[in-house]
C-alpha cells in the first residue's frame, strides 16, 4: 500500500468514524427519551394504583350510604303493612264481637 492509498483509507475511516459517533449521539438522545417515557409510565400506574384504591374506598362508602338508606325504608314499610294488618284485623274481630 502506497502512502497515498494509507491517506485515502484514513480518510475514509475518519469519514465513517464521525458519521458513527453521530449515530450513537442520536441514539443517546433517543434513549433518554424512552427512559423518560417509562420513568412517566411507572408514575403513571402508580398513580393509577392509589386512584383505584381510593375508588374501592368511596365505593364502599356509597354502599355502605345506599344500604342505610334502603334499611330505613324497609323498616318503615314493614310497620306501616304491621300497622295496616293490625287496623283490618282489629276491625274484623270487632265487627264479630270479639272486642
Amino acid at each position: 500500500m502506497t502512502t497515498e492509498e494509507i491517506a485515502v483509507s484514513l480518510a475514509e475511516h475518519g469519514k465513517e468514524i464521525s458519521a458513527l459517533k453521530h449515530r450513537v449521539g442520536d441514539l443517546e438522545v433517543e434513549t433518554r427519551a424512552i427512559n423518560d417515557l417509562a420513568m412517566s409510565t411507572q408514575r403513571m400506574a402508580v398513580n393509577m394504583e392509589n386512584m383505584l384504591e381510593e375508588q374501592k374506598r368511596q365505593g364502599e362508602r356509597l354502599e355502605s350510604l345506599e344500604g342505610r338508606d334502603g334499611k330505613k325504608w324497609r323498616e318503615i314499610t314493614r310497620h306501616t303493612f304491621t300497622a295496616l294488618i293490625s287496623i283490618i284485623l282489629g276491625y274484623i274481630f270487632a265487627r264479630l264481637g270479639l272486642s
